[in-house]
């Protein structure tokens, strides 16, 4: 049963990573844990979920998500361009280029994120 339309999950969703991005991390976070409450399976907050957990530092619990996620989601570029994300932030160089490699450039946003992130192992 879904309770809300996808695009308002969508713009809720936007709305949790714009709430970090703006430091608001606790009101963020728990956002994206009421999103999945009505919805234990929407990647993009959990993706949302782990994002709070990068921008403070908490790469093991963010890291945590994102590999449950990519075991059940292999497929999925946003799951493994947050992955590079992380992986960059923690200047793990070669796994971080190994796992933006497997991101086409058709998926835009996604590889975008992962050419940032490495961009960030230069410095």
């Amino acid at each position: 049963m879904q309770i809300l339309e996808k695009e308002k999950i969508s713009a809720l969703i936007q709305i949790g990573f714009a709430g970090c991005a703006k430091g608001q991390i606790f009101q963020a976070r728990r956002l994206f844990e009421g999103l999945l409450c009505a919805d234990s399976e929407l990647v993009g907050a959990k993706i949302g979920l782990a994002f709070s957990y990068i921008v403070v530092d908490d790469f093991d619990k963010a890291d945590q998500i994102l590999d449950e996620l990519l075991v059940s989601h292999s497929d999925d570029a946003d799951v493994k361009a947050m992955k590079v994300f992380s992986l960059a932030l923690q200047k793990k160089s070669e796994e971080a280029k190994k796992l933006a490699s497997s991101v086409d450039a058709s998926q835009q946003s996604a590889y975008n994120l992962c050419q940032d992130a490495l961009n960030l192992l230069d410095r």
